[in-house]
């Protein structure tokens, strides 16, 4: 982190301001198994509308430990099918607990490499922070990433969230 706080500061005295800062992390997936118990989903490639998507998607967003982000909804969601191309469909995945959404994840492939793993995004709906749910659906969308031949998972977060 030395390097980052010499290079924040250099920044911060030619009179720019933070607005986030990010932590990025690596892991091997070959580790990675099922759990036991596994929460239902839906993708936009399956039976979930855009509409839904984006609305949950939304929810997940509103007060999360993420810094809040300067693009809306559609936004976003064009991102997403821009930089995921063909196939981006089956990566939209809400996660259910019986039929109420819990949370969110985009898991795919990075472009450009055969193995690099990424969540475009993930989150978990506002009334069901703080129950230790978020840690069981990232593990699910790691495996799901193993799934789509993943070997190592890159990914990160802003600082502030501690969540």
């Amino acid at each position: 982190f030395s390097s980052y706080n010499s290079s924040a500061r250099v920044l911060l005295d030619a009179d720019f301001s933070l607005h986030a800062a990010k932590i990025e992390v690596c892991r091997e997936l070959d580790d990675v198994e099922a759990l036991e118990k596994q929460f239902t989903y839906r993708s936009i490639e399956e039976r979930l509308s855009e509409k839904e998507f984006k609305r949950i998607w939304e929810q997940c967003m509103l007060n999360s430990g993420n810094q809040t982000s300067i693009l809306n909804i559609d936004e976003h969601f064009y991102s997403v099918q821009t930089e995921l191309g063909k196939g981006w469909e089956k990566s939209c995945i809400v996660f259910y607990d019986k039929n109420e959404p819990i949370g969110m994840s985009i898991p795919h492939i990075e472009t450009g490499t055969e193995s690099e793993g990424r969540l475009f995004y993930f989150g978990v709906m506002p009334h069901y922070r703080g129950k230790g749910i978020s840690s069981q659906l990232h593990l699910q969308s790691l495996h799901m990433l193993k799934e789509m031949g993943a070997t190592y998972y890159i990914g990160s977060t802003h600082t502030s969230n501690e969540k």
